[in-house]
């Protein structure tokens, strides 16, 4: 994207060569976002994702997999990650194969930044449906079989799914403007 000449330039996917040269007016970027895993060890490789209808029917299978007693763990706090939570306890499977279910976040609450009483409302409302909530401790590494804390706590995990975190797309603006530490 050049902002100077007001143009968008297209490359071919598998290739540098340019293959169009857009003109606009007016841009919208919106290209969407991919997880962001904040350099945790074994994240990637271990964790399974959330962002679309695909990732959830895999969820689903692999939960249904599960032996009795498994435990899931959600790692990320946010609405995602709560919403994720609360779905996953009223799954049939979840509760025929008594699995236990934990959400973990590194902020001292659920949905930091969220207003106190929904906050409140659904640290409640998961811990009635059994839910663990493990709080203030932030994810340092992630193996198959379980996540290690940076204060060296260790959670067991059957199943880990990462909705702690999206980063924009990395495309090139000339001249660079301005990105969050997420590049968005």
């Amino acid at each position: 994207i050049d902002l100077m000449s007001k143009t968008v330039k297209l490359k071919e996917v598998s290739d540098t060569r340019l293959v169009e040269c857009l003109q606009y007016d007016y841009l919208i970027i919106s290209l969407g976002a991919e997880t962001h895993y904040f350099e945790v060890d074994g994240a990637e490789k271990h964790c399974m994702t959330f962002r679309s209808v695909q990732d959830a029917l895999k969820i689903r299978q692999i939960i249904e997999s599960l032996p009795t007693n498994s435990n899931i763990v959600v790692g990320g706090g946010g609405p995602t990650g709560v919403s994720l939570a609360a779905a996953l306890s009223e799954m049939d499977a979840v509760r025929k194969k008594e699995l236990k279910i934990k959400i973990l976040d590194s902020a001292a609450t659920l949905l930091p930044g969220w207003d106190t009483r929904l906050i409140a409302t659904s640290e409640r409302v998961l811990a009635a449906k059994g839910v663990q909530i493990i709080t203030d401790e932030k994810i340092k590494r992630v193996s198959s079989s379980f996540l290690e804390t940076e204060s060296g706590k260790e959670i067991e995990s059957d199943c880990t799914i990462w909705t702690a975190g999206v980063k924009g797309f990395g495309i090139i603006i000339s001249p660079e403007v301005e990105r969050t530490n997420t590049g968005r």
